[in-house]
């Protein structure tokens, strides 16, 4: 199949001749669906389909050609590519048209967008010149819909397909994919918190964003021994001594908050803050956390 590039440059060879064979060479560009007259064929009269005419004839087939009257011609575009009309009366003119429409839109074959979140296309249109309205679709608007600009709106974790396509029916698709909004972060509604042995407090925690797709957490206790929690975030002390208690996002995002709980009473081993049996770095590291957390400047 001969592209559109090879049969310009296929006519380009042939008005270079006809230079010289036919005198002077005059251009238009037209849209399809569009006609013009020209006012200065000197045709006769039209015959057969219209590619020929008694003083001149048509290469190329991407425009219609019809008699108007004595001394002209109304040429219409019918389709994306080149054509010629050589007028051979006297010598005379040689008229070359370029037909534009759409005969391509280009779109990202992929996008990727968080639920709640929106995306708009800037479809590039061949050819460049020609003029189109554009209609969208989504294949399914339960994972994401579309307007009638090209903007995305993301409902649903998933998957869907975006068609746009031309007046002229030239299509184009993208797949879009819709994925979950994690959460950005975690805050407890206590920092650090004092405790006798036995008493128990609940923890309640604020997940961010508010239209975050999932705000399940998890808690959970560093050390069993001297605090408990349990999966609705309430704190039950054991022993004396201190630990964290974490609430750790579920959706996979990695954010999380801690309280430090201090259980009020005398550990068996002195200096054992996390009541792990024995004194560690990690038992001043736990006590001087606690203790800035209790200043406030």
């Amino acid at each position: 199949m001969i592209t559109n590039m090879k049969r310009f440059l296929l006519l380009c060879l042939v008005i270079t001749s006809s230079i010289h064979a036919f005198g002077a060479i005059k251009t238009y560009t037209i849209k399809v669906g569009e006609t013009i007259t020209l006012t200065s064929a000197f045709l006769q009269s039209l015959e057969g389909s219209g590619t020929t005419t008694t003083n001149g004839y048509i290469t190329g087939d991407a425009v219609a050609v019809e008699f108007a009257y004595s001394n002209s011609i109304k040429v219409t575009g019918l389709k994306s590519g080149y054509a010629m009309f050589q007028n051979s009366y006297k010598y005379q003119t040689t008229y070359v048209f370029h037909v534009i429409d759409v005969i391509d839109i280009s779109i990202p074959d992929n996008v990727h967008v968080s639920v709640g979140e929106s995306y708009t296309y800037s479809p590039i249109i061949t050819d460049t010149e020609a003029t189109t309205s554009l209609s969208w679709t989504s294949s399914n608007s339960g994972v994401a819909t579309i307007n009638s600009g090209g903007m995305i709106t993301a409902v649903a974790p998933g998957k869907t397909t975006i068609t746009c396509t031309a007046t002229n029916g030239v299509k184009t698709q993208s797949l879009v994919t819709v994925t979950p909004l994690l959460l950005s972060g975690i805050t407890i509604s206590n920092q650090s918190y004092e405790m006798n042995v036995d008493d128990e407090m609940q923890l309640s925690a604020i997940c961010s964003p508010d239209n975050a797709t999932s705000k399940a957490v998890k808690w959970m206790s560093a050390n069993e021994n001297i605090a408990q929690v349990d999966n609705e975030g309430s704190v039950k002390a054991i022993a004396p001594g201190y630990c964290s208690v974490y609430c750790i996002a579920d959706d996979g995002s990695g954010k999380y908050d801690k309280c430090l709980v201090h259980v009020l009473g005398e550990s068996a081993v002195k200096g054992d803050i996390n009541g792990d049996g024995g004194v560690t770095p990690q038992d001043a590291s736990m006590i001087l956390q606690y203790v800035s957390k209790k200043i406030t400047w």
